[in-house]
């Protein structure tokens, strides 16, 4: 090793990402490359620009975040701090068959851009998934500046570099926008032939300006529409560049309203889908944020739920003993229950919330037994996927109330809350809502 380098991380813990145990070491970096890890022999702060002391503190690679949705995100903030600070160097984005393109006259970005739809297209309950591009624009504009003007995802590639990027960005294309470019708003059908060799050759396209696979959202507009064969036509294009199969696989059923006794897709099947895209095209296949693929009622069964996530993992183990490359990530759940879930009991009830103004106004309004009645048959007729006893009848056992003004309800579920008062579930939600608008509670999942 030359006796002049740049930077020395010294007397910290290494965790180096091998599987080897932790050990004290230090790390010499010199330009932009790591010149060696390991032990320290001698007085190596003699050739360093700067010295780190990372004593009490552990030195590891850069992390990398596998499923990510910051792809648009990054040029509102290209320093993309969140990432940066969680030592996040990597992310994966275009997951859940939804990336920053390709694009045409219509563009699907409702979780990135919620509030712009909801402003421009206000529904009370599902958001569209689709918007025309001008449409968007116009209030894109007003807020930020600036456009969303390309439409491959070599013309996106070509925006990031040009604004700038701190972490390193590994591209997925997303199967939905590449549907929603080939089909429009005409996307909830089956496509026919003609309409999904163009869609692979997008996908190729993407794969040829630089993305490392395709993503599918098998839950979500317009991926749920699709058959097996538009899927897999599309994953052999990616296939043909050495690229991944990502799955969102089909577990929940269409995450749109849903009537009372349209029974919802069994997970297991939906993996094993994925499984098979991946056996057909020989490709890697990533499941995407893998849960319990097996429902376990009691929930309160520990041995019942241990003994469901050892058979939901022997289904990828035996995907790999087959010779199949199948991996998974999971949902890292915080004490809220996972990503875009409020701990505010308020957030189950979002369509009047957003109606009536604030927490405080739907709690004065819960008081009126007629509006509670509304809700409850708007609920009970399907209407709101958030919260669909159809779809999940044991949600109330799932909601353990943390803070609240009324003390008694403090670490008890929603359901143990309705029996103790003698009320339907339902109600016994908007009664906790009405005593105190800012209760919080913590979600109780298998996975």
């Amino acid at each position: 090793m030359s006796d002049d380098y740049d930077i020395l991380i010294k007397n910290g813990t290494i965790v180096d990402g091998t599987g080897s145990p932790a050990y004290k070491g230090a790390v010499v970096v010199k330009g932009e490359r790591i010149e060696a890890v390991g032990k320290v022999e001698g007085d190596l702060a003699k050739g360093a620009e700067e010295v780190i002391d990372a004593k009490g503190k552990v030195v590891t690679p850069g992390f990398i975040d596998v499923h990510n949705h910051g792809d648009l995100s990054i040029l509102y903030y290209p320093k993309a701090d969140g990432f940066v600070r969680q030592g996040i160097t990597t992310f994966v984005g275009g997951n859940c068959g939804d990336s920053a393109g390709p694009f045409g006259d219509w563009i699907g970005l409702p979780w990135i851009h919620g509030d712009i739809y909801r402003e421009v297209a206000p529904v009370m309950y599902d958001r569209n998934w689709l918007l025309p591009r001008g449409l968007l624009n116009e209030r894109h504009r007003e807020l930020y500046g600036w456009e969303i003007d390309w439409s491959t995802m070599g013309e996106y590639f070509k925006r990031v570099e040009e604004t700038g990027l701190a972490p390193n960005m590994a591209p997925l294309v997303g199967h939905g926008d590449v549907r929603s470019l080939v089909m429009g708003p005409d996307y909830e059908r089956h496509a026919n032939k003609r309409e999904v060799r163009e869609m692979a050759k997008h996908v190729e396209q993407a794969m040829e300006d630089g993305c490392i696979g395709i993503s599918v959202g098998r839950d979500y507009d317009p991926g749920i529409w699709a058959d097996f064969d538009e899927i897999l036509r599309c994953a052999k294009a990616a296939a043909k560049y050495g690229g991944v199969y990502t799955s969102h696989s089909l577990r929940t059923g269409h995450r749109k309203a849903r009537k009372p006794g349209v029974p919802g897709p069994v997970p297991l099947d939906g993996v094993l889908e994925a499984i098979d895209v991946g056996r057909k095209a020989k490709m890697p296949v990533q499941i995407s944020h893998l849960g319990n693929l097996y429902t376990v009622n009691p929930g309160s069964s520990r041995a019942m739920t241990e003994a469901a996530i050892k058979a939901t993992l022997k289904v990828v183990d035996d995907a790999r003993e087959e010779g199949l490359d199948v991996s998974f990530d999971v949902i890292p759940h915080h004490q809220t229950g996972g990503i875009g879930v409020s701990p505010w009991l308020v957030g189950l009830l979002r369509p009047w919330l957003s109606v009536t103004g604030s927490p405080e106004q739907l709690a004065k309004a819960l008081q009126m037994e007629d509006f509670r009645e509304e809700i409850k048959a708007a609920i009970w007729a399907g209407k709101h996927y958030g919260l669909n006893p159809n779809i999940n009848p044991t949600w109330a056992g799932g909601r353990i109330i943390r803070t609240c003004k009324e003390e008694a309800f403090v670490d008890k579920t929603v359901a143990q809350i309705a029996e103790e008062k003698g009320m339907d579930e339902l109600d016994a939600l908007m009664h906790i809502i009405s005593v105190d608008p800012e209760t919080k509670a913590v979600s109780k999942r298998s996975d």
